[in-house]
């Protein structure tokens, strides 16, 4: 079941590709807005707060649109340095499938990334584990929201 937001959830701001959004909606849960920027990513900054200037330029990281609690491997987020075909991923909602060619870059973690996965546990893949991750998830595709 996807929640609304009038109902406590998000899904109706999918379609925005405001990611910024998803995460204020999630503001509750958060103890500051600061845990959403990755202390190596030099090309956003943390924010103080979720006010009116909290935007996609203080996170870091990208959500998984489908995890779901029932497939363990899905992926709830992670490091929003990606990359497809050499070019650094744009902001928006992009669909990945087992044949999607998405790779972490070079602006943090040595060609690496962190994810976290709907059983509550964060790896860091280096790029071939990161193309065998989505391929486990469960899922035949995988949404992810980039900020």
């Amino acid at each position: 079941m996807e929640m609304s937001a009038t109902n406590g959830g998000a899904m109706e701001l999918i379609s925005t590709a405001n990611v910024a959004a998803l995460f204020q909606v999630m503001s509750n849960e958060l103890s500051t807005p600061r845990v959403l920027h990755c202390p190596v990513d030099t090309e956003h900054s943390s924010a103080t707060n979720f006010g009116p200037y909290f935007s996609s330029k203080n996170i870091s990281y990208f959500v998984g649109l489908n995890a779901n609690v029932n497939l363990p491997n899905s992926i709830l987020g992670g490091d929003n340095n990606l990359e497809r075909g050499g070019n650094a991923i744009k902001p928006g909602v992009y669909d990945v499938t087992t044949n999607s060619l998405f790779f972490w870059s070079a602006t943090r973690h040595n060609r690496a990334g962190n994810v976290l996965l709907a059983n509550g546990s964060v790896q860091t893949l280096s790029n071939s584990n990161l193309l065998t991750q989505f391929s486990q998830t469960g899922l035949a595709t995988n949404r992810l929201a980039i900020p």
